[in-house]
Parts: C-alpha cells; structure tokens; sequence
C-alpha cells in the first residue's frame, strides 16, 4: 500500500531550470535542423547575445538582432531570426515590442529571465550537432 509520500513523488513537477532547459533543447534542436552553416552562426549570436544585455541592455540587444534580421534572405538574417523568435518564447510574448513599451519593473524581470535561460541556449548550441544532410538543401 503506497504512502502519501510514494504516490506525491511520481507527480511531474519541474523546476523553472528544468522547463527552461527542455524549452531551450527544442528551440535550439530547430535551428539544428536548419544546417550548419545557420547553426554556427546561431552558435555564435548566442554567445554574443547576453553579453551585449549585460553591455547595452535588453532594449538595445533586441534591436540590434531586430536591424540585422532583415528578410531572412542569407544565413545570418536567418539566424538572427531565430534569436528573436527564442526571446519571443522565452519571455511568452506575442508581440517582441512589448519588450520596448514595457515599465521599468516588468524590463527588469524581462532582462533576469533572458539572462538565466540564456545559459542553456548557449551550451545546447555548442552540444547538439548540426544536421549536416539539410546543409545541401538550404
């Protein structure tokens, strides 16, 4: 006869962590399959990207990656793409200028939650390998 204790362990409950690293897996796992070429430059951007918050501030951060985003035309308009649709996920926005309207106690929040979840966008944009096959159709 289990315990109230044995049957509450095998209730799914995650950490903020944990959500955040199994968001962050998926969203970089799409831009993996996109080729190699998108992903090395994504793997770049990724890196780059929480210390240009911490240098400029989220506001600026976005716009930057919002000028360079353009029509999706090459490669690297591609993968600035995608960082602004993973800052879209990560902080639930419908709308990436809400980012820009928002007061300053919500931007606060905004920046601290880029800042902690970054961390597993950029390990799983160095550990999950590209898909070399999509490389040639791209």
């Amino acid at each position: 006869m289990p315990s109230s204790f044995a049957s509450w362990r095998y209730i799914n409950m995650l950490t903020r962590s944990q959500k955040d690293m199994q968001t962050a897996h998926k969203l970089v796992s799409e831009v993996k399959a996109c080729g190699e070429e998108i992903s090395e430059i994504y793997k770049g951007l990724c890196h780059s990207f929480p210390v240009l918050v911490m240098q400029c501030g989220l506001c600026q951060a976005v716009a930057f990656h919002l000028s360079k985003s353009g029509e999706n035309k090459t490669d690297r308009e591609k993968a600035h793409t995608f960082i602004i649709k993973h800052i879209k996920q990560v902080l639930a926005l419908q709308n990436i200028n809400d980012i820009f309207e928002s007061d300053s106690f919500v931007y606060i929040n905004f920046t601290q939650r880029i800042l902690t979840c970054w961390i597993y966008f950029k390990r799983f944009a160095i550990s999950i390998p590209a898909d070399k096959q999509q490389t040639n159709k791209v």
